[in-house]
């Protein structure tokens, strides 16, 4: 009896071919939609933990230290932490005041606020997770895709206190939540950024940065504010809740929502 068996033809082997390019067509798409969901996931994670950072650091009455007896004003903290004569680029940013508050502890021991920000300083380099969106594939390098709301308006980050056009900081301007009349959930507290990223640990506009309502295009992944996210980016605001915002939302809309104590009863789409 002949045993012998026949090969696959050169036909056979192209349509087999043909099948798995195909399989792998239709299934690469799902694939990248879940992992940017998931990416996505992650990243309004990050924000909720910084806000609740900056909860905690209010509750406790602005100590940099969750142990320290607690003052008698609560407040969140200023855009840039340290000597206030030099230029926001040159300190610290909030982010390393709320350190303590997102169990950063010592690593918040390794900075000094009179020192400022030295850029080739073992922390200053160090990449933490939670400021950094995984959708950008960025986690090896010091940045941050967080920024604090300044409020409106070129100069919003070197206003003081009063101005209705202020948002949750400035470079030297701190508010506390009871300052937020237009409503905790209506106001933008931190906003997602994937273009011109700053380091994590310096102030300046890589960390506080202003909404311009003259912009007919403000959202996006290459302006002020955006994300690599498809469609849109997070926000996150100052009830500790994160919304995903659409890339074609209303500029206004959206500038309403920025102010602390504008006047303005808003709610984004």
């Amino acid at each position: 009896m002949n045993t012998h068996r026949r090969g696959l033809t050169l036909v056979e082997v192209v349509v087999v071919i043909v099948i798995l390019v195909l399989l792998f067509a239709m299934l690469a798409p799902a694939t990248r939609r879940i992992q940017g969901a998931a990416a996505r996931a992650r990243c309004m994670n990050n924000l909720k933990q910084l806000m609740l950072g900056l909860h905690n650091y209010e509750a406790n009455g602005g100590n940099h230290y969750p142990t320290e007896e607690v003052k008698p004003l609560p407040t969140l903290p200023a855009g840039c932490y340290g000597t206030p004569d030099r230029d926001p680029e040159q300190r610290l940013s909030w982010q390393v005041s709320v350190l303590p508050y997102i169990e950063q502890e010592s690593l918040f021991r390794e900075f000094d606020p009179k020192q400022g920000f030295v850029p080739s300083s073992t922390a200053t380099l160090k990449p933490l997770a939670i400021f950094n969106c995984p959708e950008l594939k960025r986690d090896a390098e010091p940045v941050t895709m967080y920024v604090g709301m300044a409020g409106l308006g070129e100069d919003a980050a070197r206003r003081p206190s009063g101005d209705k056009n202020n948002g949750i900081m400035g470079y030297d301007r701190a508010c506390a939540f009871k300052d937020i009349t237009d409503g905790m959930a209506n106001t933008v507290a931190l906003a997602e950024t994937s273009h011109a990223l700053g380091r994590w640990a310096q102030g300046g506009s890589g960390t506080v940065r202003a909404f311009d309502a003259t912009d007919p295009t403000p959202f996006g992944p290459d302006r002020w504010f955006g994300s690599a996210h498809p469609k849109g980016f997070n926000v996150a605001m100052c009830d500790g809740s994160v919304r995903f915002i659409n890339f074609k939302q209303n500029g206004k809309v959206f500038a309403d929502a920025v102010t602390v104590a504008g006047g303005e009863k808003t709610e984004l789409d």
